[in-house]
C-alpha cells in the first residue's frame, strides 16, 4: 500500500497549517512583507485542502472497507462498496474487495443451489462455472463430481429400496404360501397313509380268504370223495338187490314145486289108500325140497346182512356229507363276509386316493398361482426381456391356472360347485395387477419414486386377490366332500368325491 497510509493525513495537514501559521507570526514579528510570506501560505492552504479531500475520500473508502470486512466475518457476503473514487489509493483493493465477493458469493449460490436441488432429488441442476475461477473453479467441478456420484448413489439406493420392499414382501407371502403348500402335502401324505393302511389290511384279509378257501375246498374235495364212496355202496346195494331177487325166484321156484309136490302126495294117497308106497316117494321129495327152501333161506339172510352192512355205510357217509356241508355253508358265509369286506376297503381306499387326488391338484392350481407372482417379482428384478417376463405377459386365460379354470380338469371336475364361480374374478384382477405392473417397467421407474410406488401397489393388490384365489380353492375340497359325501355318520375320509 502506499506509504500515504503509513501516517495519518490529518494530523498532516493540521501539521502544516501550524507550520504556515508559525512562519506568518516570523514574518510579522521580522516584519518581512507579506507577498513574500502569503504565497507559500497560500500554497500550503492549497496543499493542505487536497490532502485533506484525499484524506477524506481514502477514509471514507477505508471505512467501507471495514464494513464490508465485519459483513464478510459475519457471513454476509451481499455488501458491495460502491461510488468508489478513481483517484483513491485503494480503489483498487475495493475493486478486488468487490470480485472477491463476487467470485465467493458465486460459488456459495451455486453450492447452495446444487444442494438443496439435491436434497430434493433434483440431481438435473448441477453447479455453474461460467465466471468462477481459480480454486472455486476447481471445487465446483469436484462438487459436480460429488453430485454424479450422490445421483448415482440415490438411483442405486432407490432401486435397492424397491427391491428390497418387493422382496420382504415376496419373503413374507412365499412363506406364508409355501406353508399353505405344506399343509396340502401334509394332508396327501395323511391320505396315502390312510391308503397304504387299508390295502394292507385289504392284502391281510384276502390272504385269510385264501386260507378260508383253501379249507372250503378240502372239504369240497372230502364231500366228492364220500359221493365216490357213497356210488361204490349204492353198486354194491344193487347188486344185492340182484342176488336177492334171485334168491326170492329160487323160493318162488321152490314154493312152486312143494306145491305140486303136495298135490301129487295128496292125489297118490288119495289113489293109494291104504298103499302108501306113492306117498312116501312123494315125503321125500318134499324133504329134499325143504332143504332147498333152508338153503335158500340161508343165502337170504346172508344177503339182507350185507344189504344192511351197506346200508349203515350209506347212512354214515350221508351224515358225514351232512356236516362236511354244514361247515362248508359256514366256510362260505365266513368267505363272504370277508369278501364283502375288501370290497368295502376298496371302497375306502379309492375314495381316499380320489381326496389326495383332488388335493394335489388344487394344491397345484395354487402353485401356479405362486410361480405367476414369483415370475412377476422376477421380471422387476431382470427386465422385460427374459423367460419370466414371456410366462408374465400373457392373457390371464393362457396362465397355468386360467387353462386349468377354464380348458382343465377344474372346468371338468369341479365346475359345478359353488366356489368355482367366485375363483375368475380375483384371478382375473391379481393379473391385471401384475399387468400394471409390468407397463411401469416399460416407463423410466428407476428415477420415479411414484412409478416405483404404484408398481409395489399393484403387487400388493396382485398378492391380496392371490389370496382370494387360494381361498376359493381351498373351500372347492370341502364342497367337494360336502355336495359329493355319502350319507350322514360316514366318516371325513369315507367320500364318494366322483
Amino acid at each position: 500500500m502506499n506509504s500515504f497510509l503509513r501516517f495519518d493525513a490529518q494530523t498532516a495537514v493540521f501539521g502544516l497549517l501550524l507550520l504556515l501559521g508559525i512562519l506568518g507570526f516570523e514574518a510579522l514579528l521580522f516584519q518581512v512583507p507579506i507577498a513574500a510570506v502569503a504565497i507559500p501560505c497560500l500554497l500550503g492552504i492549497g496543499l493542505a485542502i487536497v490532502f485533506y479531500r484525499r484524506q477524506r475520500q481514502e477514509s471514507a473508502l477505508l471505512a467501507k472497507l471495514k464494513y464490508m470486512t465485519h459483513q464478510i466475518e459475519q457471513g454476509l457476503l451481499e455488501y458491495r462498496i460502491t461510488q468508489i473514487p478513481p483517484s483513491a489509493e485503494l480503489a483498487p483493493v475495493a475493486w478486488h474487495f468487490n470480485s472477491a465477493l463476487d467470485q465467493v458469493e458465486t460459488y456459495m449460490r451455486e453450492v447452495s443451489g446444487c444442494f438443496q436441488a439435491a436434497r430434493k432429488h433434483q440431481f438435473h441442476r448441477r453447479p455453474n462455472p461460467v465466471g468462477i475461477q481459480g480454486s472455486f473453479a476447481k471445487s465446483l467441478s469436484n462438487i459436480e463430481a460429488s453430485i454424479d456420484t450422490m445421483e448415482k448413489n440415490y438411483l442405486h439406493n432407490l432401486r435397492e429400496s424397491l427391491f428390497s420392499q418387493l422382496g420382504q414382501m415376496k419373503t413374507q407371502n412365499l412363506l406364508a404360501s409355501l406353508k399353505r403348500s405344506q399343509h396340502d402335502l401334509s394332508v396327501i401324505t395323511e391320505q396315502m397313509r390312510q391308503v397304504e393302511q387299508t390295502s394292507s389290511r385289504a392284502s391281510t384279509i384276502i390272504s385269510d380268504s385264501r386260507v378260508s378257501l383253501g379249507a372250503v375246498i378240502a372239504k369240497l374235495t372230502g364231500i366228492i370223495s364220500k359221493i365216490d364212496i357213497m356210488k361204490d355202496s349204492s353198486l354194491e346195494l344193487r347188486s344185492n338187490s340182484r342176488e336177492i331177487t334171485d334168491v326170492t325166484t329160487l323160493i318162488a321156484s321152490i314154493a312152486d314145486q312143494t306145491n305140486l309136490l303136495a298135490l301129487n302126495a295128496a292125489i297118490e294117497a288119495a289113489r293109494a289108500g291104504e298103499h302108501g308106497r306113492g306117498f312116501a316117494v312123494v315125503a321125500d321129495e318134499v324133504r329134499k325140497l325143504a332143504e332147498n327152501t333152508k338153503h335158500a333161506t340161508t343165502r337170504i339172510n346172508q344177503t339182507v346182512q350185507k344189504f344192511t352192512h351197506a346200508t349203515q355205510a350209506i347212512v354214515a357217509d350221508t351224515d358225514n356229507m351232512a356236516s362236511m356241508t354244514d361247515e362248508s355253508k359256514v366256510a362260505i358265509a365266513e368267505f363272504e363276509r370277508a369278501i364283502a369286506e375288501v370290497s368295502t376297503i376298496s371302497l375306502e381306499s379309492y375314495g381316499n386316493v380320489t381326496f389326495a387326488q383332488m388335493v394335489g391338484e388344487i394344491a397345484l392350481a395354487k402353485l401356479n398361482q405362486l410361480i405367476y407372482l414369483q415370475n412377476g417379482y422376477r421380471v422387476v428384478e431382470t427386465d422385460l426381456n427374459s423367460n419370466e417376463a414371456d410366462a408374465v405377459m400373457v392373457d390371464y386365460q393362457a396362465t397355468e391356472l386360467g387353462k386349468w379354470l377354464h380348458r382343465g380338469a377344474g372346468a371338468s371336475q369341479y365346475s359345478h360347485l359353488p366356489s368355482y364361480t367366485r375363483i375368475d374374478q380375483p384371478h382375473h384382477q391379481a393379473h391385471s395387477h401384475i399387468q400394471a405392473a409390468m407397463a411401469c417397467l416399460q416407463k423410466n421407474w428407476q428415477t420415479s419414486p411414484e412409478l416405483q410406488g404404484k408398481m409395489v401397489e399393484d403387487f400388493k393388490w396382485a398378492e391380496h386377490y392371490s389370496l382370494e384365489v387360494a381361498g376359493y380353492l381351498n373351500a372347492i375340497v370341502g364342497e367337494k366332500q360336502t355336495f359329493e359325501a355319502p350319507a350322514a355318520g360316514a366318516k371325513p375320509s369315507d367320500v364318494e368325491l366322483f
